[in-house]
């Protein structure tokens, strides 16, 4: 398994081991904060690769590299915040204590 779909599979386990609904999504969020970043990184490099093989400048490659990370980061936490609602709101519908909207 390579490094990327490694932090997929620890970032997803707490969605199929029950965590999700047992712990708190801050306590969720903190946990994974290390594996977003990595995906940001992931990001960052795939985005200076394109700009180096299309001759953009350092300054501006750089620059993009930066918010690669950031947004890499915080699209994967996004995701997580996602599933654990829609886990959570599963669950509730599932136990038939939750009523539609």
């Amino acid at each position: 398994m390579d490094s990327q779909s490694s932090i997929a599979v620890v970032c997803y386990e707490s969605l199929l081991n029950g965590d999700a609904t047992e712990r708190s999504l801050r306590e969720l969020l903190s946990e994974d904060r290390w594996d977003a970043v990595g995906n940001g990184v992931a990001a960052a490099l795939i985005v200076v690769a394109g700009l180096s093989v299309g001759g953009s400048g350092a300054a501006f490659t750089t620059g993009s590299a930066a918010l690669a990370v950031i947004l890499g980061a915080v699209l994967h936490q996004l995701l997580l915040v996602a599933a654990v609602l829609v886990i959570r709101a599963h669950g509730r519908f599932a136990r038939g204590s939750g009523r539609p909207a």
